[in-house]
């Protein structure tokens, strides 16, 4: 074969690299899972910690942590990709690298606002999500008091 040749490259092994449709339901699914656990378990806050080989998932539930485990590093970026698109933060990274935004999630027909920060660390990036009530259902919940 002469130098200005171009390789022969099959379909399959192109396509390899490429996340399949399953793969992309899965990794959706993941996200699902984590933000509705921390939900029913009743957190205010999940913490996605970078650490060498993965993601460390810790929930914040009465003023204290509680981990959940430890997500791999293959599974790690997918996963915060998915969680930053759901918060629009694809193109909104200010000067130091931090990124802020919000989505909505309903669980158990209590819908919640879900803030979305992102910060550079030396380990990788972290991700702080913070749930909030949406305003009608604090109004709902103090309106059954009175």
């Amino acid at each position: 074969a002469e130098d200005n040749e171009t390789p022969d490259v099959s379909i399959e092994e192109s396509e390899k690299d490429v996340p399949t449709p399953s793969d992309e339901e899965r990794i959706k699914g993941l996200v699902q899972k984590i933000v509705t656990d921390g939900m029913a378990c009743g957190a205010s806050d999940i913490y996605l910690d970078p650490l060498r080989l993965g993601d460390r998932i810790l929930y914040r539930s009465d003023g204290r942590l509680h981990g959940l485990g430890t997500m791999i590093s293959a599974l790690s970026e997918p996963v915060k990709t998915q969680l930053k698109t759901l918060g629009n933060l694809v193109t909104k990274e200010d000067d130091r690298g931090f990124m802020e935004g919000i989505f909505a999630q309903s669980w158990k027909a209590q819908a919640y606002q879900i803030r979305i920060v992102t910060a550079p660390t030396l380990l990788g990036e972290h991700i702080h999500l913070h749930f909030c009530y949406t305003y009608q259902h604090s109004f709902y919940q103090f309106s059954k008091v009175l």
